[in-house]
């Protein structure tokens, strides 16, 4: 009985060593493994064109923006590395100076080194400067802005501003900047138009702005002291 088992079971391994010994199997194995191998190598592929595709447009998703107005009007585009992606010139000014500077794929820090440093930039700078900053980052930025001035030793202002405006500026074709000093001078003055401002430097708005102040402080100055004198009177009645 063992015998008859122990013949049995060497006959099946002699079976199965032949069959495998087979050329025709072989040629399906062979079939197989080059199937599978072409298709882990699609896989892969598929995988890495996507992922490539997904790097790519995160890289190139615009996520922050730095505004410099004088009398050029200059916005930079940041990607999540805070690399310049694209910069947008709002008038012939920036467009000019924007023509002289080598900004794409740089880090915003050197762009802005580089602009406050060239020629054509430098004789601006005895105007108002105003940077604007759109960034969910604005701390850091206005930090490492404000170190740029003092390599540069300008003066500037910089302030900060969120997307929303940024949108309703870009879609007038105006600088973020810009078009918050238009906002703040439309407050005194009806008659004042976006087209009107996108027409001045930032000076000229400015000193507009600083007429209204004055002009404001002044009458509430005569209101108090009207006040007073009315209050006094009546104190001697």
């Amino acid at each position: 009985m063992r015998q008859e088992k122990l013949l049995n079971l060497i006959g099946q391994i002699d079976c199965k060593f032949i069959d495998e010994a087979n050329p025709m199997n072989q040629k399906k194995n062979m079939y197989w493994i080059k199937w599978l191998t072409a298709a882990a190598c699609l896989v892969i592929g598929v995988f890495g064109i996507l992922f490539g595709q997904n790097m790519y447009a995160k890289y190139n998703t615009e996520v922050s923006y730095i505004c410099l107005d004088v009398n050029p009007s200059i916005e930079l585009c940041l990607n999540h590395q805070d690399k310049v992606i694209n910069a947008i010139a709002y008038n012939e000014d920036g467009k000019k100076l924007l023509g002289m500077i080598e900004h794409k794929n740089k880090h915003y820090e050197d762009v802005i080194n580089d602009i406050l440093h060239h020629e054509e930039f430098q004789k601006y700078l005895t105007e108002d400067l105003t940077i604007t900053i759109v960034s969910e980052d604005e701390n850091i930025m206005r930090q490492n802005i404000e170190d740029c001035f003092d390599v540069v030793q300008c003066d500037g202002e910089i302030v900060c501003s969120d997307s929303e405006t940024r949108e309703v500026a870009y879609s007038n074709h105006c600088s973020v900047g810009k078009y918050v000093a238009y906002e703040e001078l439309a407050q005194y003055d009806s008659s004042v138009t976006l087209e009107d401002c996108k027409e001045m430097t930032m000076h000229e708005i400015h000193e507009k702005i600083d007429a209204h102040h004055s002009e404001h402080n002044s009458y509430n100055d005569e209101q108090h002291n009207a006040e007073h004198v009315g209050s006094h009177h009546s104190e001697h009645h």
